[in-house]
């Protein structure tokens, strides 16, 4: 049986191909009913955020598992975080796996509870069976079920499509496909929420500053005052000022150096003011320093040598 969406060839090769992909990937999150799992809804977890999904109409004679999964994805294109996360994994197949991933969780929750709880498997039966009276009731105790672990394993989108574009404007479309699959890959909502807050506050920064930071070499512009320690970073133009294993983060740990800037912790040298030097004059007006006027200096070493009474005649 095909799957639910009516756009995807399920016998294309690229299509097989990121079937195995996904199943490979939700075999290391420990999701225990995939390999039950049907390829075709692989393959929809997948195609569902990588183009925009079209829905077969159903069969007459459709399965529970294959109703039970297109309730799933119907009520999850209608929600209000598949449309932040759409914009961010079309045409995108790091992101679209990784998004597909999430969505598995949410149908193999069901499928786990379904064999668990008997009284469960009853109200998907009853939700899945449009001749059944009670359907419409047991329908909305599914669809509250289905939303409830959408906000679980999905969570809030709200922000995370605008802070990549900001990125994708400030370094490019690599650099902004690159927070975005660290925003999508974090599971827990807070912590995402974190991260979009550090994320923005380097942005500001960087938007801030009319400097431009050299991340590889250690060249900095001369500026004003003499380099005197290390110091944890106050002002945006100090970033010029970053000790080297702060660039080094700042390259290759882009989320750790976001974070220890977001704590106020990136340690740059301190420059203080420059000083005029102060110049001493010692005067040595001991009495045995009369001598070496009448004496060839040359002689007794120098000015630096100071001469302690009348030298004998060779």
């Amino acid at each position: 049986m095909p799957g639910i969406l009516a756009n995807v060839d399920y016998e294309e090769p690229l299509t097989r191909y990121r079937i195995r992909e996904v199943l490979i990937e939700a075999r290391k999150r420990s999701i225990s009913y995939v390999d039950k799992m049907k390829h075709e809804v692989l393959a929809d977890s997948f195609y569902v955020h990588y183009r925009q999904p079209i829905l077969r109409i159903p069969a007459g004679n459709e399965d529970l598992e294959t109703s039970l999964w297109r309730f799933v994805v119907f009520t999850y294109i209608r929600s209000e975080a598949y449309g932040d996360v759409s914009r961010i994994t079309r045409l995108n197949g790091r992101l679209s796996r990784v998004m597909a991933i999430k969505l598995l969780k949410v149908y193999n929750s069901i499928l786990s509870k379904m064999d668990r709880n008997d009284s469960f498997r009853q109200m998907v039966e009853s939700a899945m069976d449009q001749k059944n009276a009670s359907s419409r009731e047991s329908r909305m105790n599914l669809e509250r079920e289905v939303r409830s672990l959408i906000n679980f394993y999905v969570g809030s989108m709200k922000k995370v499509s605008e802070t990549v574009n900001k990125v994708k404007m400030l370094f490019g479309d690599s650099v902004g496909h690159e927070i975005a699959d660290i925003l999508l890959s974090t599971d827990i909502d807070p912590y995402r929420l974190r991260l979009i807050s550090m994320l923005n506050s380097l942005i500001r920064l960087i938007v801030d500053t009319r400097y431009t930071v050299d991340v590889v070499e250690d060249r900095d512009a001369e500026q004003v005052g003499t380099i005197g320690g290390v110091k944890r970073m106050t002002k945006a133009s100090e970033l010029r000022d970053m000790i080297p294993s702060e660039r080094m983060l700042m390259k290759f740990a882009k989320p750790v150096f976001a974070y220890k800037l977001a704590m106020g912790n990136v340690l740059v040298r301190e420059r203080r003011a420059v000083k005029k030097p102060k110049i001493y004059m010692l005067i040595d007006k001991s009495g045995s320093m009369f001598y070496t006027v009448n004496i060839n200096i040359f002689e007794v070493g120098g000015p630096l040598v100071r001469s302690r009474g009348p030298q004998p005649w060779p």
